[in-house]
């Protein structure tokens, strides 16, 4: 029997010592986020940072979104002139912007060189880094409220709830200023640079891709597959990056994304053309490849219609968000097929 229980003791860390090793990869959840979970997905937002969702995944895998969230998080002064004179600091994760680029510190009066030379950097600080508060809250559902912002005029509130492996994001913006204001809703996930993305197209699809070519920066490759748009990440050799931004009026108003593991839909409403600001288009697709792997990144962005908002005015703009398993290749042929034969069977 001494020889049996040995047996069993040592087949017992072996099962031990394999579950350790399947999940020691598996990211924890991070501290000062609110994390929702129902039987398939989990989320995690960060109040301290604009309300964003730091986290999305599957039980048992990490994150797709590509975040961090160990740096402490920038707290905003009460002194709003100081508080216009932040610069970015990159924490990723998902969030909500506002468009035109163009007009980002065209509509203020509290930095005045910005103002003046219609600065495209950095975004409102009280967007990226206003601290949201919860105004309801279940396991599996979120409404939460930010600040008002004295640079857009506008005031945040964001709904997020998931159901089954579906996340349904919806968010609120009200003009709080005694101006009218003109602004889109800008969509953006980011992930790791090597994630790829799939876009539905046709020829006339594809407004623009911008890439950038200098001393320090190459052009990221791009195909269309099965009526596909893919970015085709590589690192870069004799420079320091590569980076590209496509403008697209897909067929379909969906993003499809893979990462090493999950595959992600992004769907929204498929705005008219011509309600979108000309200087962007209702999808944007950014992808920054760098020497330090750190610093890759992919953007999945899409636009709602601009508009100008009166006082007390509001707009809303949604999008959802559906999480697969995926354990096939990491190439085109496998995710397009992945695409077709799971994703829209």
């Amino acid at each position: 029997m001494a020889v049996h229980k040995s047996m069993y003791f040592i087949t017992l860390i072996t099962i031990l010592s394999l579950n350790c090793n399947t999940m020691k990869n598996i990211q924890k959840p991070q501290k000062n986020l609110v994390l929702l979970r129902n039987n398939n997905i989990e989320l995690g937002v960060s109040l301290a940072l604009g309300g964003n969702v730091m986290i999305l995944k599957l039980h048992n895998h990490n994150s797709i979104i590509k975040s961090d969230t160990i740096t402490v998080p920038v707290t905003l002064s009460n002194d709003p002139l100081e508080n216009a004179k932040l610069d970015f600091i990159e924490y990723n994760g998902q969030t909500v912007w506002i468009g035109p680029q163009s007009e980002w510190w065209t509509q203020q009066d509290l930095h005045k060189e910005r103002k003046d030379s219609k600065a495209v950097w950095p975004p409102d600080p009280y967007i990226m880094y206003g601290k949201y508060k919860i105004i309801s809250q279940t396991d599996t559902s979120l409404i939460i409220e930010g600040p008002v912002s004295p640079i857009s005029g506008l005031q945040m509130t964001k709904e997020i709830t998931l159901i089954g492996n579906k996340v349904r994001f919806k968010i609120v913006a009200q003009n709080k200023s005694n101006r009218n204001v003109s602004w889109d809703l800008w969509f953006n996930m980011r992930l790791n640079g090597m994630a790829r993305a799939y876009i539905p197209v046709n020829k006339e699809s594809i407004t623009s891709i911008k890439p950038r070519i200098d001393k320090t920066s190459d052009s990221v490759d791009y195909k269309i597959t099965d009526d596909l748009f893919t970015y085709i990440p590589t690192k870069p050799v004799s420079v320091e990056s590569r980076n590209s931004k496509a403008f697209i009026y897909p067929l379909e108003s969906t993003i499809y994304a893979f990462d090493e593991s999950q595959a992600l839909v992004i769907r929204f409403e498929r705005h008219p053309k011509e309600s979108i600001h000309p200087d962007q288009a209702l999808v944007e697709i950014f992808n920054h490849i760098n020497k330090n792997s750190n610093a890759d990144l992919l953007e999945l962005e899409h636009h709602a219609p601009y508009l100008q908002l009166a006082p007390q005015q509001k707009m809303e703009a949604w999008e959802e968000w559906e999480l697969f398993e995926y354990s096939g290749v990491n190439n085109t042929e496998a995710h397009t097929a992945f695409i077709k034969n799971v994703i829209l069977k």
